[in-house]
């Protein structure tokens, strides 16, 4: 409840600093998100997505249709569906109904924009900083 999180800011000195560390993160996120949609291929899009998904989830497989994944990465369906066919053809990921696999990750990493390897940066400095 946001009253209990204003009122531990408040009281806390270490509450505040991790509260706006990530809040500060995420807004980072956000913005190199939106200006990754605006210059990048849908291909470097989906690996960087594809990337950050598996990151957070922990695993090599995801559950999610192309249309899905289109509202995602910020692109037409039909876009999202050549993207896949290319990195399928490459060899980073294998798919099929709505369920995506990441085959060989460094393949994926090649094909992702600097973006991934920026939000990769931040996040191992986010984790040492509070850890």
């Amino acid at each position: 409840r946001t009253p209990d999180i204003a009122n531990n800011a408040a009281d806390s000195d270490d509450f505040r600093s991790i509260l706006l560390t990530h809040i500060g993160s995420r807004m980072s996120e956000i913005m190199i998100t939106a200006a990754c949609n605006r210059v990048r291929s849908h291909r470097q899009r989906l690996a960087r997505w594809l990337l950050i998904a598996t990151d957070k989830a922990g695993r090599r497989a995801l559950d999610v249709t192309h249309e899905t994944l289109a509202q995602l990465v910020g692109g037409p369906r039909h876009a999202v569906t050549v993207a896949l066919n290319e990195l399928r053809g490459k060899g980073a990921i294998a798919h099929l109904r709505g369920r995506l696999e990441i085959v060989q990750r460094s393949l994926l990493v090649d094909q992702a924009c600097e973006c991934y390897r920026q939000h990769g940066k931040r996040a191992r400095h986010h984790s040492e900083r509070h850890h």
